[in-house]
């Protein structure tokens, strides 16, 4: 479909480009609710879903998503913490598991010269 503008006036023009923005910026609205409203309904019935997953197979909902003080998922309670592998020669307190970002006292330490090897717990 192709629209002949050559018979239109900058006015009428003018007025025509006015209309198609309004009504463009109306179907953006529309459409952007029609998306929110589908989001929504799918939210919805996963909900649901998971609700009767929980019903049916005799569960709460704290078992299902178990939580630690950080908001992360909680560990195992059968998993045992990990043994430290390394040891703070200045404070015997300051341990590592070898895992993880390196303790900020061994940082200093290598730094300084040390090695993790003398670090090493025997």
């Amino acid at each position: 479909m192709e629209l002949d503008f050559s018979q239109l006036s900058v006015t009428e023009l003018a007025n025509l480009r006015k209309r198609l923005e309004q009504d463009m910026k109306s179907r953006a609205v529309q459409e952007k609710k029609a998306i929110q409203k589908e989001h929504e309904e799918k939210r919805r019935a996963i909900v649901k879903q998971v609700h009767e997953l929980i019903e049916t197979n005799g569960l709460n909902l704290e078992e299902v998503i178990k939580r630690d003080k950080r908001g992360g998922r909680q560990k195992d309670d059968s998993t045992p913490p990990r043994l430290p592998k390394y040891r703070n020669p200045v404070n015997a307190q300051e341990t590592w598991a070898g895992k993880g970002r390196k303790p900020n006292w061994m940082i200093a330490l290598l730094q300084q010269g040390k090695t993790m090897a003398e670090l090493a717990i025997r």
